[in-house]
């Protein structure tokens, strides 16, 4: 995707992105750029990190694990390995299929 224009730092909401489709765990916590800009990763209340499509809002990755509330997460600034930190005091950092 080296053609991808970068993305402005602000966007208008183009599309919804949902998670966990049930109950109060339904909330997606901190929002992170893959480093190409063609996904987005977050932290859920379900005790998953998810990675969506930027494009089509499309869950890619549901990334079980935590036995906490995914509460961080953070791209390599040139790879697609993703870090991310839960409420049960553990990191998991783990490479990421984006294409």
């Amino acid at each position: 995707m080296g053609d991808r224009a970068p993305r402005p730092p602000f966007l208008v909401l183009a599309q919804a992105m949902l998670g966990a489709t049930n109950n109060f765990e339904s909330a997606l916590i901190r929002v992170a750029w893959s480093p190409e800009g063609d996904a987005l990763a977050c932290g859920s209340a379900d005790r998953c990190a998810y990675v969506f499509d930027a494009d089509t809002g499309a869950v890619r990755h549901r990334l079980p694990g935590h036995t906490g509330v995914v509460t961080s997460v953070a791209w390599h600034p040139s790879q697609p390995i993703l870090a991310s930190a839960s409420t049960d005091k553990r990191v998991f950092v783990g490479e990421v299929a984006l294409h």
